[in-house]
């Protein structure tokens, strides 16, 4: 066990090597990580309290090389756009912001740290398996589906597989 009691959230990812845990801190909604070792947490993002900002971070995942962290961000514009932090914190960047992706959960990375692999899903319930460009936050669609159940999705090691789970 690396973490009990409250502050526990399991909406983030540990990092490749194993020390940090990226979360959402919810007592303002940031992002966030811990590093396990200490049990220190620190805030990545700086939205403020809930009463100055109704936005927060959701899902989220380590860059292979442990630099940055992709992570949802629902926005004041009532959706989800994804975003780009590095691990010690900074300006975010915005990779992908589309009004009809409602819901964006970052899955992995390609092993070379230039893509990002992500569910979108949309206000009219279809779903997409989409490929994010970190350079210029392009989506390349490798599948859509109008499953009710959402897949979970994992990148192969050498990045040229995506393995997901479906309804029979």
């Amino acid at each position: 066990q690396v973490w009990a009691g409250s502050g526990v959230d399991t909406l983030g990812a540990p990092s490749p090597d194993g020390r940090y845990l990226s979360f959402v801190d919810w007592e303002t909604g940031d992002l966030a990580v811990r590093d396990l070792a200490s049990g220190r947490s620190r805030r990545l993002t700086s939205k403020g309290s809930w009463e100055e900002s109704g936005e927060w971070a959701e899902s989220s995942v380590f860059s292979p090389d442990g630099r940055q962290i992709a992570y949802a961000w629902f926005n004041k514009d009532n959706f989800y756009e994804l975003r780009l932090v590095g691990a010690s914190g900074g300006q975010p960047r915005v990779l992908a912001r589309r009004e009809e992706v409602f819901w964006i959960q970052p899955t992995g990375w390609s092993p070379d740290g230039k893509q990002i692999l992500a569910l979108f899903s949309g206000r009219d319930i279809s779903k997409r398996i989409v490929l994010v460009s970190t350079a210029d936050g392009s989506v390349r669609s490798l599948k859509s589906f109008e499953w009710a159940v959402l897949p979970k999705l994992s990148l192969s090691p050498d990045g040229r597989y995506i393995a997901y789970d479906a309804p029979t």
